[in-house]
């Protein structure tokens, strides 16, 4: 990432390897949407250690209230998500209706997310 930013100039966030939540990504992976969204928080912790504040959150799932459980996730983690200048919302870009993903972000809105 350092290397990144010397090399384009002055980044205003990035974000770290999220586990995308699809169910054909689960099934793909053996893993369930839990590991993906615990391996996506610990690769925000990691860079977020390293890097500081240039790495922004990403919450993951699929449904509601995985993204409500991956919320969870970082509050126990001690991240105030809503305090964020910016949050990525992941495992939106595949949906094949655009009313669902528009729900989804309404839904999310609830949480003060920007």
């Amino acid at each position: 990432m350092r290397r990144l930013e010397a090399g384009i100039g002055q980044l205003a966030w990035v974000a770290s390897q999220d586990w995308m939540c699809e169910p054909w990504i689960v099934a793909k992976t053996g893993l369930t949407v839990l590991e993906h969204q615990a391996r996506t928080v610990d690769n925000f912790l990691q860079l977020r250690a390293e890097l500081g504040g240039l790495v922004i959150p990403v919450i993951q799932g699929y449904g509601p209230r995985d993204y409500d459980r991956c919320i969870g996730r970082y509050q126990d983690n001690g991240v105030d998500l809503a305090a964020e200048p910016v949050v990525g919302l992941g495992s939106v870009c595949r949906r094949s209706r655009t009313l669902e993903a528009v729900r989804l972000i309404r839904y999310l809105q609830d949480h003060r997310l920007r």
